[in-house]
């Protein structure tokens, strides 16, 4: 859920072994992203484009605060970077889970569990580049969250180019 960053601080306290998976995406693909899902409850804010911006002007210092305390606990995935080379990054996160490989974990899309998220439909797709930078088509139209996330979005690029050299 997209307000689950708020609760790492609690989640942590309350389950000091558990590990947070934190996956990072461009800005404006994150305020497209929640802008375009239908939540069943909560998030009201995902109906505003202006007021999803002002929750990633708040998400940014928070979670930089929740790494210096839980910096261990924290593996990070970079949405654009996993997409490109899932196989690499996806052996980096069970090795840090402390899993065995399986190369299944590839083929996620042939699971016939239940899924319970909004992002249903992805799940039961292979991986996909066509939702990466996918603001681009929208750019004409989001000008004000791309000026109000300015800040925000310089950071990503150039915190995007340093886990890509990893």
């Amino acid at each position: 859920m997209p307000v689950n960053f708020a609760f790492i601080g609690w989640m942590l306290t309350l389950f000091p072994e558990a590990k947070i998976i934190h996956c990072k995406r461009h800005p404006l693909d994150v305020c497209l992203s929640n802008f375009f899902t239908s939540y069943t409850s909560g998030n009201s804010f995902s109906y505003d484009l202006n007021h999803i911006a002002m929750y990633i002007k708040v998400y940014e210092p928070l979670m930089r605060y929740w790494y210096s305390i839980f910096n261990d606990k924290i593996f990070t995935v970079y949405y654009e970077n996993f997409i490109s080379n899932s196989e690499q990054i996806g052996k980096r996160l069970v090795d840090w889970l402390d899993l065995t490989w399986n190369n299944r974990f590839l083929d996620h899309h042939k699971n016939k569990n239940i899924v319970l998220t909004s992002s249903l439909c992805q799940v039961r797709q292979e991986v996909y580049t066509s939702a990466v930078y996918r603001w681009r088509n929208y750019e004409h139209l989001i000008g004000d969250i791309k000026e109000i996330l300015s800040n925000e979005i310089k950071a990503y690029e150039s915190d995007l180019l340093v886990d890509a050299s990893k």
